[in-house]
């Protein structure tokens, strides 16, 4: 009777440190997600080019909100606006600021799930090659 006591004693005991465990990978994963200490790679060295006076659009599901980085770099001036389903159909930021344009750039917007990006090639005598990357932060 003992040793079967015991035996129960040891299986529950080894269930609690799992739980304990589980418990603690838990905490650790919502305490990265509550400091944005996740990250996604939504695009990395992507390369389009943009024919004059052109543009192109993209849409990316992500499952939280949090903010995008983006970084690009183009053979000509462009522009880049930035979207998200909280404001649907709205761009609701310019890169670099309007009437601006710019061959390379890095910057950081807060987004909702779904995002939206929108590169315009402005020129009108030349197409622009562009290659960009965007990380997802939660």
């Amino acid at each position: 009777m003992y040793s079967d006591i015991r035996s129960e004693y040891d299986h529950l005991s080894n269930l609690h440190k799992d739980i304990l465990q589980e418990h603690y990978n838990l905490t650790a994963e919502y305490d990265d997600i509550f400091n944005y200490k996740k990250e996604i790679i939504l695009v990395s060295d992507e390369r389009i080019s943009l024919p004059i006076k052109s543009n192109a659009s993209y849409t990316y599901e992500i499952p939280f909100s949090g903010y995008v980085i983006m970084n690009f770099t183009a053979t000509d001036d462009i522009y880049v606006w930035i979207g998200s389903s909280m404001v649907e159909g709205v761009y609701f930021s310019r890169y670099p600021q309007f009437p601006e344009t710019a061959e390379a750039g890095s910057f950081m917007v807060p987004v909702a799930p779904d995002l939206h990006v929108f590169i315009g090639n402005p020129n009108e005598f030349t197409d622009a090659r562009v290659t960009f990357s965007i990380k997802f932060v939660y």
